[in-house]
């Protein structure tokens, strides 16, 4: 295993300059790399971090995700831009905030809402790859617009097999489209997924290929799946989160019995995720094509099960003592809605068992995936993410040292704006329009987010930091409204007129 660090000089001078250098040990070529590159990315659906194996989790069954991390790098420090579905594929897809282009509403055909979708001269990676030559398609969920406008193959696809939606109602019999029609197709969509993904690497074996695999797994519901899936978790006792403070006093057994079922279910369909991707990888092992495809492997977003009593993601929901409760929405930014997996196999160039410890975030696909291909990024290229690719080949480079993420009320409906910036020790949120609840944590003796140093006494929300933790909380709020001016936030200006005029309202009747 390869853990990149930095030499105690060279990390001195820049950390003085708010930068990490990265260096390797050095990467050892397999093999002499291919002219061209076919890529597969493949995109989970609500995966965490902590829910892999190769990640250190010992109960989830993932050998075909952890034998990918085994043969090539696996970053420890990666961060998705929001933590809900739409918002954080648009990061992934365009490289841009997903404030830049408008967020989107939740694209799902409700309450009037089917009439928005991704503009249609959005920066889009796909597109400049089939620019450039590569037969390109994606299979699985799109979540990115109803309206025909926003169809994925008017964005530079070939082929589109999969959900338009955010979400179907069964993995079982679902409705799925192809050539714009929308039918029912039997089996599991893990499957159905898996099947054509074979496929289009049988078609395009003989040219480069960019093929997007975006799986539903493990999003809820997370059953049925087949009983191969089942069976590979049943006899497993999982360990779960603890009720949290202020349950039901006799509630804690069966609040721990129906989560741990859950975790079972969730499992289940993680391991339906993995046996498709064993398929894909299999397949280019077949056809020869393993040497020439790099391979990344990553999820839209984390994940909550019973963490902090919660489900879901960056909007999550409650969990009452033996089901879970009426959809009210708890926004959020822990590290587990937003820390993903991310796992590249690039052969030839990454040293197999590479940890990279690096701040990343999805909003790098678009500029990393061009850096892999050896593709020149287009005029209207996003300035917002930054190329991996020179870490996958272990060059010493000046590396950003914070993340940034965003929740805006475009999802489901909870009229709250959350902006957070992360270094490797230290998370800031603000929440707009409501500043009792912003929040800092210093991750490095607090990991889980439990103790919230942002004020002294929460429930009297003044000014009152201890000093030294001020000094760190102003820096950070600094750190974040450079951000936002640089993506011209609206939530700014949205707080900036509130208090405007709620200032003006109580001025009225002072004297």
């Amino acid at each position: 295993m390869t853990v990149r660090t930095c030499t105690p000089r060279l990390r001195g001078s820049l950390l003085g300059a708010g930068l990490s250098l990265i260096t390797s040990t050095g990467v050892t070529a397999q093999s002499a790399p291919p002219e061209r590159y076919n890529i597969i990315t493949i995109l989970a659906d609500d995966l965490g971090e902590w829910a892999v194996g190769a990640y250190g989790n010992k109960e989830v069954v993932s050998p075909n995700i952890d034998r990918l991390a085994a043969d090539g790098a696996r970053f420890t420090s990666a961060f998705a831009a929001s933590g809900v579905c739409t918002p954080s594929r648009v990061a992934f897809l365009t490289g841009l905030h997903p404030l830049q282009i408008g967020t989107l509403y939740d694209v799902q055909n409700i309450a009037g809402r089917a009439t928005e979708g991704l503009p249609p001269a959005v920066p889009f990676w796909p597109r400049v790859l089939k620019q450039h030559g590569y037969a390109t398609g994606l299979i699985g969920k799109w979540h990115l617009g109803w309206i025909p406008e926003a169809y994925p193959t008017n964005f530079g696809l070939d082929y589109y097999f999969g959900f338009i939606g955010g979400s179907l109602s069964t993995p079982m019999a679902p409705q799925l489209t192809r050539d714009r029609e929308t039918r029912a197709y039997q089996g599991h969509t893990a499957d159905l997924f898996g099947e054509d993904a074979v496929r289009f690497i049988e078609r395009h074996r003989a040219e480069p290929f960019a093929l997007l695999l975006h799986f539903r797994e493990p999003h809820v519901p997370y059953v049925p799946v087949p009983k191969v899936d089942s069976d590979a978790v049943r006899n497993l006792d999982p360990t779960v989160p603890s009720m949290p403070d202020g349950g039901i006093a006799g509630s804690g057994a069966v609040y721990a019995r129906f989560l741990k079922q859950e975790t079972r279910n969730y499992y289940a369909s993680i391991h339906a995720l993995d046996r498709n991707i064993g398929r894909v990888m299999a397949k280019l092992d077949s056809l020869g094509l393993a040497a020439k495809t790099i391979v990344v492997f990553t999820s839209d977003q984390g994940a909550l099960l019973g963490h902090r009593g919660l489900r879901e993601k960056g909007m999550a929901i409650p969990i009452q003592a033996g089901s879970w409760a009426d959809p009210i929405y708890y926004v959020n930014m822990y590290d587990r809605s937003l820390k993903v997996p991310l796992i590249v196999r690039w052969p030839g160039v990454v040293r197999p068992g590479t940890v990279i410890p690096s701040l990343v975030s999805n909003i790098d696909t678009y500029a990393t995936v061009l850096g892999m291909l050896g593709i020149p990024k287009p005029k209207n290229a996003s300035p917002e993410g930054q190329d991996l690719s020179p870490l996958l080949r272990g060059d010493a480079i000046q590396w950003r040292d914070a993340v940034f993420a965003q929740y805006t009320p475009d999802q489901v409906g909870n009229l709250e704006f959350y902006r957070m910036v992360r270094t490797g020790k230290w998370k800031l949120v603000r929440a707009y329009l409501n500043n009792s609840v912003n929040q800092l944590f210093d991750l490095e003796k607090d990991p889980d987010e439990l103790r919230n140093l942002y004020y002294r006494d929460l429930l009297a929300p003044a000014d009152t930091a201890v000093p030294g933790i001020r000094r760190i909380r102003d820096s950070l709020n600094r750190r974040l409204l450079e951000w936002q001016r640089s993506i011209n936030d609206p939530a700014l200006i949205l707080e900036k007129d509130f208090f405007d005029a709620r200032r003006k309202a109580r001025a009225r009747w002072q004297h």
